[in-house]
């Protein structure tokens, strides 16, 4: 048989690595109202009396009530698949008797809430998920080996994903940035005539473009009375960053080599020029503001940085044929 105690202060520790170092305990006494009114007869037991849960956090706009065994084999009871919350098994288990107090808080709060369950020790434990919310019954999640995705900063995406069954983040933009590719491969042809290799040229020119000057897209004007045409200013941009300390390439015969690949964009007549379809700008435009607005822009997960997708979706350009 396992220590309780034991088991209580492995649920802090792994609370305080999410970074909960004072969850709510037993009374909730010190926890906003709400939490400790709706409380009031949760009582895992018969009687009716206050609810006593052994922790609760408020992370983001959920609730994470934890109730934990020591013996691992009262991890959680299923009845046809799912959490039996009545009676004694609220009482005996550990995913039960969470569930049992998240159903309670979630009916008279309106919040969402995970119900966690710990059942062993830090060396051999088993830790269950359940998310209730007002009106239904406790559902059970996958199982998972820790509380990472409970912390603040992740539990809306793990809301997401395991309960309201989205795409993870990582999927949705792989998915987004194949659209894209597929997309501007579509225009790059029927806009300015372009084949083959010249694509994947002409992305890569834009994307050192942007790096070396992020307001790219407000200097595309589409004429020529500065004596310069779009493709020009995009070639001048991917130049000067090429040049720069930040790119470092050496010897100065490779930066030539590029430069002389991208020299088409500069006179390139269909690139250059305004295209009633797209609004009297020109395709060079149009293409720079898909790079930047669609795929640059579009970057959620903080993580990553707007460089790290941009050159994951060059990968995917270039998977396309001509």
């Amino acid at each position: 048989m396992g220590n309780e105690k034991s088991t209580d202060q492995f649920v802090r520790e792994m609370l305080r690595g999410i970074g909960f170092g004072r969850p709510w305990e037993q009374s909730c006494s010190d926890a906003p109202s709400y939490v400790y009114d709706a409380l009031e007869g949760a009582s895992k037991s018969l009687g009716g009396g206050r609810g006593k849960p052994e922790f609760l956090v408020e992370s983001g706009p959920f609730l994470v009530l934890i109730e934990d065994k020591a013996d691992l084999d009262r991890s959680r009871l299923l009845i046809d698949g799912k959490i039996d919350i009545s009676y004694p098994a609220r009482a005996e288990y550990a995913l039960n008797g969470a569930a049992h107090y998240a159903k309670h808080i979630a009916d008279r709060t309106g919040k969402g809430v995970f119900a966690v369950g710990v059942a062993g020790a830090e060396t051999h434990h088993e830790v269950t998920v359940a998310f209730a919310e007002s009106g239904s019954a406790p559902r059970l999640l996958a199982k998972v080996d820790a509380l990472t995705d409970l912390a603040e900063e992740h539990i809306d995406e793990y809301h997401r994903v395991a309960v309201l069954g989205q795409l993870p983040r990582e999927e949705r933009e792989a998915r987004e940035i194949r659209k894209v590719a597929a997309g501007l491969h579509e225009d790059m042809r029927n806009y300015a005539s372009l084949e083959g290799e010249r694509k994947a040229t002409l992305v890569s020119a834009i994307l050192l473009a942007l790096k070396y000057q992020p307001d790219l897209i407000d200097d595309l004007k589409g004429e020529k009375k500065s004596g310069f045409t779009d493709g020009e200013k995009v070639y001048k941009a991917a130049r000067e960053y090429l040049e720069s300390d930040e790119a470092d390439l050496k010897p100065k015969q490779k930066i030539g080599a590029l430069l002389d690949q991208f020299a088409f964009i500069k006179t390139h007549v269909l690139l250059n020029k305004p295209n009633k379809d797209l609004g009297n700008i020109t395709p060079m435009k149009r293409f720079t503001q898909v790079l930047d607005h669609d795929v640059l822009h579009a970057v959620s997960n903080p993580s990553r940085t707007a460089f790290d997708v941009l050159g994951n979706f060059y990968g995917e350009f270039v998977k396309y044929g001509g």
